[in-house]
């Protein structure tokens, strides 16, 4: 779906009214119009949740990458001024940490989930945490996020599951979330790196967001390189409104795996970061890209 804002004035010649909200925590909302009907539409990114960090063990024993991080859910509704208060709470959910990194014979560390974005009656759900890699060698599972199209009156935005991370092996790719039906959604971080004990592999790229119809594309964060490459981090949106997740770190059987690169806002999850196999410190996951709330009066 292409959001369409008027140019220059809104319902009754009068000229629209646009608040933007990005900064995590409470906001309140001052109604231009209480009185007057106006047309009011709302659009509320869920925080991106944070990356597992990889699995630790051994010299010449397998572990596992962290997942990335699960993006914030979006919510796009339609309401009236005269339906509203005078003024309105708010909440920006705020993005995930991602895990911190391990050393020894250890599991990774999940990383935590992305907040909740609340305006009105509706509430845009964070991204699931990313889940930590584990010293046997198997890479933790992520999630990723739906666009919802709602009515006012209440609701909650849905979540489906993603892509996780890896096991002894390069870092999984999320799929592009995009679709005709829904339109851009944030995405999740890219699957961190495991190893097999004697191989080191590279992290995913963070999922990027495609568009079949207006040829506009915005790609995740690059992928760290096997020996230990960090993720980079993910892209900011700028007509897509949402950002893409970060990188998946490397791992590394000589030296410190890769961290995850964190995710670019908004709402997109932090990659995971990759493991490792020696004497060193596994990757940690990157931070999740918090929320954000556009509220446009026209």
């Amino acid at each position: 779906m292409i959001e369409i804002f008027p140019a220059s004035t809104g319902g009754g010649g009068t000229s629209p009214v646009i608040n933007t909200y990005t900064t995590p925590g409470s906001f309140t909302w001052t109604n231009p119009s209480p009185g007057t009907r106006r047309h009011v539409h709302i659009l509320m990114v869920g925080g991106g949740a944070g990356g597992g960090s990889g699995g630790s063990n051994s010299a010449g024993n397998a572990a596992g990458g962290g997942s990335g991080g699960g993006a914030g859910s979006v919510i796009e509704y339609h309401t009236f001024t005269d339906l509203l208060g005078a003024t309105v709470a708010g909440v920006v959910g705020g993005g995930g940490a991602g895990g911190a990194g391990v050393t020894g014979v250890s599991n990774g560390n999940n990383g935590t989930a992305g907040q909740a974005t609340s305006f009105d009656t509706m509430n845009a759900l964070g991204g699931n945490a990313g889940v930590a890699g584990q010293s046997s060698g198997t890479g933790g599972t992520g999630a990723a996020a739906r666009r919802v199209y709602a009515l006012r009156g209440g609701g909650t935005s849905t979540q489906i599951s993603g892509v996780g991370g890896t096991s002894g092996a390069a870092g999984a790719v999320p799929t592009s979330p995009f679709s005709v039906a829904e339109g851009p959604q944030p995405t999740p971080g890219g699957g961190g790196g495991g190893t097999n004990g004697t191989t080191a592999f590279a992290g995913a790229t963070g999922g990027g967001i495609g568009s079949p119809f207006l040829s506009s594309t915005l790609a995740g964060g690059t992928a760290g390189t096997a020996g230990g490459g960090a993720g980079g981090n993910g892209n900011a949106g700028g007509f897509h409104i949402v950002g893409t997740g970060g990188g998946g770190g490397g791992s590394s059987v000589t030296a410190d795996g890769g961290a995850g690169g964190n995710g670019g806002a908004y709402g997109s999850g932090g990659g995971g970061g990759g493991a490792e196999s020696g004497t060193g410190t596994s990757g940690a996951g990157g931070t999740g890209a918090g929320g954000k709330v556009v509220i446009t009066v026209m």
